[in-house]
């Protein structure tokens, strides 16, 4: 029975259709053949030579072989899961006589369909009816030499490489040289998307000549797009993350720089680094606010000589009545919402602005009032912590450093401010791992729009995947 199965499968396309969302799903098939379906596998290390930001939605394509044929994947990413995707693979029998223009019908109704956030019950029906055509073989073709080893090439087409993606259709999909790599990506070069795949090199012959094709043709085979184009701007990408004061003013503030130049620091006056510089579309640059940074130009020698008058003036308040004044250091790091409008000029405020009431001079600088006995019980007894709630005993500006991933703040501000909690204590603990270990790349923001709890355990797993407990 099982040859019968072939026999009727290998004169048609088929269709498998796999997720790969944290673990690889089969999710289905058409036309399926069990010696083709033994082949269908997670393919998420293809798309680990790719630099693309997995923010967005991106449609790359995928060729491979066995024995039996050709295999044509669409990729499509899932935004917002790094290497998590939705592949559907079209499979080509050996031999199987298809026109490219059928072929090319074919991959862009289907692209169309899987490019939806979901396929619906009408479109896997649609789909079975454009797979139903039989179509001639040639029992004589050559079989494919399968893929090999573990490493993938990438070849670009489009905007100004001179090849199309139709150029990998019908005759054209197999090609010898391919089959050196586990598999060739396909990317579209009009997306700026960089790869450290190398290119394969252009094969001496093609699998299948045109229909009206004279001897100088086949000597000159359609050649094999190369990714080198990308590369010959030599531009780098860097990515940034820039906080906002609060997330009430919306989600962190997100911007590139493409530039030829390599960058060392921080762009943003006034910011830091939270790690080491990265290059590269899918990986993310934290920002921390530091106040006036130390370099000297012109504009802050200007600056610094403005504040140096209004230190003087505040001089004498300072030897008068200041005796327990912060350290200009702690000042400057702050990065505190209620005071960030003053840091600049260097000098601590009397009056907290988020308390006018209050008339003692401030001796340190701290994100809210006075941490209250009912705040800690408030933390140690729960186990989900609700804004408004942190809010109204005073914790205002928590929730948003935690929502945010604001790392650097949970262990220097809020860990010193929050030390009586054992709870917090957790969170200021696994946090600075997290900093250390370099394993947590944040992404957007914890909690869903409109959501405003916190669940500390589910927080605690998120930014040290790595801890022991």
């Amino acid at each position: 029975m099982q040859i019968i199965q072939d026999s009727m499968t290998m004169n048609k396309l088929q269709l498998y259709i796999s997720k790969s969302l944290r673990e690889f799903k089969s999710v289905h098939s058409i036309n399926a053949s069990d010696d083709v379906q033994r082949h269908i596998r997670d393919v998420r290390r293809a798309l680990e030579s790719l630099d693309y930001d997995p923010a967005e939605k991106y449609l790359f394509y995928l060729i491979s072989y066995i024995d039996g044929g050709a295999f044509f994947t669409i990729l499509r990413t899932i935004p917002g899961r790094p290497l998590d995707h939705l592949a559907t693979t079209i499979f080509v029998p050996a031999g199987l006589d298809i026109p490219r223009e059928e072929m090319t019908d074919i991959v862009r109704r289907t692209t169309r369909m899987v490019s939806n956030p979901s396929v619906s019950a009408e479109d896997i029906s649609d789909l079975h009816k454009l797979f139903a055509k039989e179509y001639a073989v040639d029992e004589d073709a050559p079989a494919c030499e399968p893929s090999q080893g573990d490493d993938y090439a990438c070849c670009l087409y489009g905007a100004d490489t001179g090849h199309t993606l139709e150029d990998f259709y019908a005759g054209n999909l197999y090609r010898p040289g391919f089959s050196e790599y586990a598999g060739v990506l396909l990317v579209d070069a009009s997306l700026g998307v960089s790869s450290v795949a190398p290119a394969p090199e252009a094969d001496d012959e093609a699998s299948e000549p045109d229909a009206e094709e004279d001897d100088a043709a086949e000597e000159e085979p359609t050649p094999v797009p190369s990714p080198r184009p990308q590369r010959r701007e030599q531009r780098r990408i860097y990515r940034f993350e820039l906080p906002v004061k609060s997330s009430e003013l919306g989600a962190p503030i997100h911007f590139e720089i493409h530039t030829r130049r390599e960058m060392t620091e921080s762009p943003v006056e006034g910011y830091e680094l939270l790690d080491d510089i990265k290059e590269g579309a899918a990986r993310g640059n934290y920002l921390r606010y530091v106040g006036a940074a130390p370099r000297m130009s012109m504009r802050n020698a200007i600056l610094c000589i403005v504040a140096a008058l209004v230190v003087g003036c505040m001089l004498g308040w300072f030897l008068k009545g200041c005796s327990s004044r912060p350290a200009e250091a702690d000042i400057i790091y702050d990065s505190i919402p209620e005071v960030v409008e003053k840091e600049n000029s260097g000098v601590p405020q009397t009056q907290p602005q988020s308390e006018p009431e209050t008339p003692k001079a401030a001796t340190t600088v701290r994100p809210a009032g006075t941490v209250t006995a009912e705040a800690i019980k408030y933390l140690d007894n729960n186990t989900v912590w609700q804004r408004d709630r942190l809010e109204q005993l005073g914790l205002a500006g928590l929730f948003d450093d935690m929502n945010n991933y604001r790392l650097q703040r949970l262990v220097d501000i809020w860990g010193v401010k929050l030390k009586a909690s054992e709870r917090f204590g957790k969170v200021s603990h696994h946090a600075g791992q997290s900093i250390g270990k370099k394993i947590f790349r944040p992404q957007g923001t914890y909690c869903a729009a409109g959501d405003n709890s916190i669940a500390v355990q589910s927080y605690l797993n998120r930014i040290d995947p790595a801890k022991k407990k």
